[in-house]
């Protein structure tokens, strides 16, 4: 649920007036210490969903301060990055794609598909 005084998103109960499900499949490809490289899926749209549900489980994005990261990545970054994105052309009703390379600052190798 979208907190527009603190512009922020928040996890809320289902009964919550108001409330919208959200749902996004994830999967861990690599850790080191305590921190994971994970694919995320998000299975809705909603306004920062990867960011609400993972801190939602104790588990904030690196350099994500605004979501409960301790500290925040060099320039104020947060380590999420969109390594696919398949959305509906608006007016062709058909699907484009868009695939990124590697983050050159990513501190694991990209993951293998």
């Amino acid at each position: 649920m979208k907190d527009r005084e603190q512009r922020r998103s928040r996890l809320v109960d289902a009964q919550t007036a108001g409330a919208r499900e959200i749902l996004l499949d994830y999967q861990v490809l690599a850790s080191e210490g305590d921190a994971s490289l994970v694919e995320v899926v998000p299975r809705t749209g909603r306004s920062h969903q990867i960011r609400v549900q993972l801190a939602g489980i104790g588990h904030p994005i690196l350099g994500d301060v605004k979501y409960g990261a301790q500290e925040p990545l060099a320039g104020g970054a947060i380590a999420l990055y969109a390594r696919e994105l398949r959305v509906e052309h608006p007016t062709r009703s058909e699907p484009i794609e868009i695939a990124a390379g590697p983050s050159p600052i990513w501190p694991w190798p990209p993951a293998e598909k």
